[in-house]
């Protein structure tokens, strides 16, 4: 799409998606993204945002981080069939209790 090629940020996160490779949390990129109106929607510096914009912000950033997790975790199942949760969530930068939540929410939504 040419409108992806305008946002660089964009563009690689979204190859990243589509590789079969572990994503590394925080992306390089992350600040350029975070700086997108999705992540960021304050227009104007001076006025500081609504708790509703602050919200929807870190809504935002929640949400893919947990995308991110989620496609590591679909990823790791490819290449391994068995592993111990300890050395996964070492491979996927999170507690082994943080792991734990996202692959029992992964399971449970189906």
């Amino acid at each position: 799409d040419t409108n992806l090629d305008k946002i660089p940020e964009c563009r690689e996160t979204i190859q990243s998606f589509l590789k079969k490779e572990i994503i590394h949390y925080p992306l390089p990129h992350l600040t350029a993204l975070e700086s997108l109106p999705a992540f960021n929607m304050e227009d104007d510096n001076t006025i500081p945002p609504s708790p509703f914009e602050s919200s929807l912000a870190s809504h935002w950033h929640t949400a893919f981080h947990t995308r991110i997790i989620q496609h590591n975790l679909r990823i790791s199942s490819v290449y391994y069939r068995r592993i111990h949760l300890s050395r996964l969530a070492q491979l996927l930068s999170l507690s082994r209790d943080d792991l734990e939540k996202h692959i029992s929410q992964m399971v449970s939504a189906g």
